[in-house]
C-alpha cells in the first residue's frame, strides 16, 4: 500500500479509539512528510505537539501502520514547516522568526461556532448519512429493512474511515469497529451480531455488502502463537439494480437487440432516455412490479448491475472498454437519476432509540420523508404524500406485505402482556397511541368532497428529548439524565436520584398530591386529571388531551416528543422552547430570601445544569460522585487567566479532566481553596469582579493575583455558579 494511503488509514483507525477532543487538537492535522524502508516521518504543528503525539500516539501508529504495510514500521514525529497561505499566495517572504516553530505560532485562525436555536445546537442537521434516493425508493422494498440498516451502518462506518484516502478505483482496506456499525445503523451491538449470523440477511446485500470468506482463519506470528484474523468484508460504495430493476433493464436492450441494434447501439439509446422518463420507459412502476415470489419463479437473481446485464448479452467475459464505459455510464444514470438524501445523524443515534422503534418502522419513517418534495414554483414544502393504496401501499415502500401490521404502527397500538387481576391469569391487550409512529406519520382519510385519496402527513423536524423549558438558558428548569422534570431552584418539579418525583413549597419536600402529582413504580412522572404536567413509564413527557403543554407556577412547560403540527412545524418549536414565566434564579435572589438561599450550601446537579453540561456527561459525573467543590475548583481554574491558553471552552476542560480522573484537582491548589469559600462569599467575589475597564481589588488576595480584579470571562462563571449572567445590584451585593 502507498505510505500516504497507509497513514491516512492509520489515522481513521486513530480516530475511532482516541477521544473526539484529543485527536481534533493534536492529530488531526498531521502530516506524513517522507517515507524510507519502514520509517514514517510525520510532521507535527509544532515543538509541544511533537513532544504530545511522541510520548502517546507513537507506539499505537506504529502498530497500527505495521498491521497496515505487513512490516516492521517506525514512527518518527517531527515539526512541520509550513507556509502561510497569505504568504504563499502574495509570494512574499516569511519573516525570519516563522522558520522556528518555537519563536511564534503556525498560521491559524481562532474561530467559534454558534447555533442561533437550540434545534440545531442538538439536532446538528448538517451532520447526515448522504444516501442515494434510489436506494430507500427502489432497493429498499426488496432487500427489506434489516439488510437496509446494515447497509447503512457499513456504508457510513467505512466512508468515516476513507475520508481523503480514496485513489480511484482502487480499493482501500481499513478496519471497522462493530460499535460503529451499529451506531450508524440504528440498533445495539447484540442486534448487529444476530442480524451478521442469518444467512438471509447476507443474501438480501448481495451487491451491498460481500463476506470475502466465510470460516474464521488464522494466522502464526513471529513467536509461533497462532491468532484469529479479523473478518473480512467488502462494502460496495456503488448501490446494485434491484431485482425487477434489473431484469427491466435487460428486458429494455435485448428488444432492441433483437430488432437488429448493436449492443453498443441499445446502450446509447438507453443514455438517451431523458431522466424523468425513466420510470414508465424503462423501469417499471413499483405497484407494477411482480412480487418476489414471482421473479422467483421465472428469473433467476443473477444480475446487479448494467455491466452484468451487458455481459449477459454479449455472451463475453470480459466487455469492450466503450461498452465497459457505456453500460458503467447507465448504471450511474439509473442510480443516480433519483438524486440523493440525507438521513441525520441525530435520527439514527438519539430519536430510533429514544423511541423504540423497530428497523422496519425506522425505516418507513425514513421512506416516507424521502418522498416529500419542495413545490419549485412556490418554493412550499410538501409533506402530505397522496397514497391511494392507503396502509398497503406504505408497507411495499419497505417490502413489507401485511397491510394490518402498518395499520397499526399508524394508530400508535403496543401489544403488552400483563396479569388480569379480575381473572387471575396472564393475558395480552392492546394500546393505543402509544406507539412511536403517531409522532411521525399521520394518515388521512377524507370523507367529504371528489377527491377520496387518503394522504400521509410527514414530519420533517426531529423530536426533542428531555429539553430544558427555558431553552437551555441558566436559571430555568432542566431536564434530568433519566427523563423526569426538574426546575431550578425553587417553585417546580424535581427529581431525586432514585427517579421519584417531589416538589417544593414553602422548604418542604416530599409529593404534594393536592397538586396533582403522583409517581409511577419506575421513578416517571404522573398528573392527575388536572392538566398538569406528565411522564409516561419509560420516561418519555406526555401531552394533555388537546395537545397543549401544562405550565407550572415555576414557569415549566414541556411538550410530549410526539406533538408536532402538520402544517407548520415551526409551531411546534416555538411552543417547546417558549416559557411563560420565565425568572432566572439570579432574578429570584433579589428576592426576599436570597442572603439565605446564598448561605445553603453548592448543589452539584444545579452547577451542571448551570454550566449547560450534556445530560449523558451529568450523569456521569453524578455516579463518579465527584464533589461540587472539584467542580468549581476546576470551574475557576479554567476560567482565570491561566485557563486562557487552553484550547478548549473552560467547561469542556472542565468536564472532561473530572471524568478523565475524578479525584483530580486543578495544578495550582489555591483554586481548591477558593472553592472552599462559603457560597455567599464566592458570590460577593464574582460580583465585585469586572469584565472590562479598570478593576477595583475585592479584598481578597488569593482572588485578585488568579482570578483577577477584571476578567473577561467572569459573566461565564456567574453564569455557572450562581445561574445567571446579569450583574447583580448595588443593594444585594452590599446587603449579602
Amino acid at each position: 500500500m502507498d505510505p500516504e494511503q497507509a497513514w491516512q488509514s492509520a489515522l481513521g483507525q486513530l480516530q475511532m479509539e482516541m477521544p473526539k477532543s484529543s485527536f481534533d487538537t493534536w492529530v488531526r492535522d498531521t502530516r506524513l512528510i517522507s517515507y524510507n524502508e519502514g520509517l514514517f516521518t510525520v510532521g507535527a504543528r509544532n515543538a509541544y505537539a511533537r513532544e504530545w503525539l511522541e510520548s502517546r500516539v507513537e507506539a499505537t501508529a506504529s502498530r497500527l501502520l505495521a498491521g497496515i504495510m505487513n512490516r516492521d514500521v517506525i514512527v518518527h514525529f517531527d515539526v512541520a514547516a509550513e507556509t502561510p497561505p497569505e504568504a504563499e499566495a502574495s509570494g512574499e517572504e516569511l519573516p525570519l522568526e516563522a522558520e522556528f516553530p518555537g519563536k511564534t505560532s503556525d498560521a491559524e485562525y481562532l474561530t467559534r461556532t454558534a447555533y442561533c436555536t437550540l434545534y440545531d445546537k442538538i439536532v446538528q442537521p448538517r451532520t447526515v448519512i448522504v444516501l442515494e434516493r434510489y436506494l430507500i425508493l427502489r432497493l429498499l422494498p426488496w432487500i427489506g429493512a434489516r439488510a437496509f440498516w446494515m447497509y447503512v451502518g457499513f456504508h457510513q462506518a467505512a466512508w468515516m474511515n476513507l475520508r481523503g484516502n480514496v485513489n480511484g478505483k482502487n480499493e482501500v482496506t481499513t478496519r471497522l469497529a462493530a460499535p460503529n456499525i451499529a451506531r450508524y445503523a440504528g440498533v445495539g451491538r447484540a442486534t448487529l451480531f444476530r442480524w451478521m449470523k442469518d444467512a438471509g440477511t447476507w443474501q438480501a446485500l448481495r451487491g451491498l455488502v460481500k463476506r470475502t470468506h466465510l470460516g474464521p482463519e488464522w494466522d502464526e506470528d513471529r513467536g509461533g502463537n497462532m491468532h484469529k484474523l479479523a473478518n473480512e468484508y467488502r462494502v460496495f460504495l456503488t448501490p446494485p439494480l434491484s431485482w425487477p430493476d434489473a431484469y427491466s433493464v435487460y428486458g429494455w436492450l435485448a428488444a432492441r437487440i433483437t430488432a437488429g441494434a448493436t449492443l453498443d447501439a441499445a446502450l446509447e439509446a438507453a443514455l438517451d432516455v431523458p431522466g424523468d422518463q425513466l420510470v414508465g420507459e424503462m423501469l417499471l412502476p413499483l405497484e407494477k412490479q411482480p412480487s418476489i415470489a414471482e421473479m422467483e419463479k421465472s428469473m433467476p437473481q443473477s444480475f446487479l448491475t448494467v455491466m452484468d446485464v451487458a455481459r449477459d448479452l454479449s455472451l463475453e467475459r470480459t466487455l469492450p472498454e466503450s461498452t465497459q464505459i457505456a453500460a458503467e455510464l447507465l448504471h450511474t444514470k439509473i442510480v443516480r437519476a433519483f438524486g440523493d438524501t440525507g438521513i441525520k445523524v441525530y435520527f439514527v443515534e438519539t430519536v430510533i432509540p429514544r423511541t423504540k422503534m423497530t428497523p422496519e418502522q425506522a425505516a418507513l419513517v425514513v421512506a416516507a420523508r424521502c418522498r416529500t418534495y419542495t413545490n419549485e414554483t412556490t418554493g412550499e414544502v410538501r409533506n402530505r404524500i397522496p397514497v391511494p393504496r392507503g396502509c398497503a401501499e406504505m408497507g411495499s415502500w419497505i417490502g413489507l406485505s401485511r397491510e394490518k401490521t402498518v395499520w397499526e404502527w399508524v394508530n400508535g397500538e403496543v401489544r403488552r402482556s400483563g396479569r388480569d387481576e379480575a381473572l387471575g391469569v396472564r393475558a395480552k391487550k392492546t394500546l393505543k397511541d402509544v406507539g412511536p409512529i403517531p409522532g411521525f406519520l399521520k394518515v388521512e382519510y377524507p370523507h367529504r368532497g371528489e377527491d377520496r385519496t387518503p394522504r400521509l402527513y410527514v414530519r420533517l423536524m426531529e423530536p426533542l428529548f428531555d429539553l430544558p423549558s427555558d431553552g437551555g438558558r441558566a436559571g430555568g428548569p432542566d431536564t434530568s439524565p433519566d427523563g423526569g422534570a426538574r426546575t431550578m431552584p425553587a417553585g417546580g418539579l424535581d427529581t431525586s436520584p432514585d427517579g421519584g418525583a417531589k416538589t417544593r413549597s414553602a422548604g418542604e419536600h416530599g409529593t404534594d398530591r393536592g397538586g396533582g402529582l403522583d409517581t409511577y413504580s419506575d421513578g416517571g412522572v404522573e398528573t392527575i386529571r388536572n392538566g398538569g404536567p406528565g411522564t409516561n413509564r419509560d420516561g418519555a413527557p406526555e401531552t394533555n388531551k388537546d395537545g397543549g403543554a401544562a405550565s407550572l407556577e415555576g414557569g415549566i412547560e414541556t411538550l410530549d416528543w410526539r406533538t408536532w403540527d402538520v402544517l407548520n412545524d415551526l409551531k411546534y418549536l416555538l411552543t417547546t422552547f417558549r416559557i411563560k414565566s420565565s425568572k432566572s434564579s439570579f432574578k429570584a435572589q433579589n428576592q426576599p430570601g436570597a442572603v439565605d438561599k446564598l448561605s445553603q450550601g453548592w448543589d452539584l446537579k444545579e452547577l451542571l445544569f448551570h454550566s449547560e453540561v450534556y445530560p449523558a456527561n451529568i450523569k456521569k459525573l453524578l455516579e463518579a460522585r465527584i464533589s461540587a467543590e472539584q467542580f468549581i475548583a476546576w470551574l475557576l481554574y479554567t476560567m482565570s487567566p491561566y485557563g486562557q491558553r487552553l484550547k478548549l471552552e473552560p467547561v469542556r476542560v472542565t468536564v472532561k479532566s473530572l471524568l478523565d480522573d475524578p479525584g483530580s484537582l486543578p495544578p495550582a491548589p489555591v483554586f481548591a481553596a477558593l472553592a472552599r469559600l462559603p457560597k455567599h462569599v464566592l458570590f460577593g467575589l464574582v460580583a465585585a469582579t469586572r469584565e472590562s475597564g479598570e478593576g477595583v481589588p475585592t479584598g481578597n488576595a488569593d482572588w485578585d493575583e488568579h482570578m483577577g480584579p477584571v476578567n473577561p470571562r467572569i459573566e461565564d462563571l456567574r453564569k455557572a455558579l450562581f445561574g445567571a449572567s446579569a450583574v447583580p445590584s448595588v443593594e444585594e451585593t452590599e446587603r449579602i
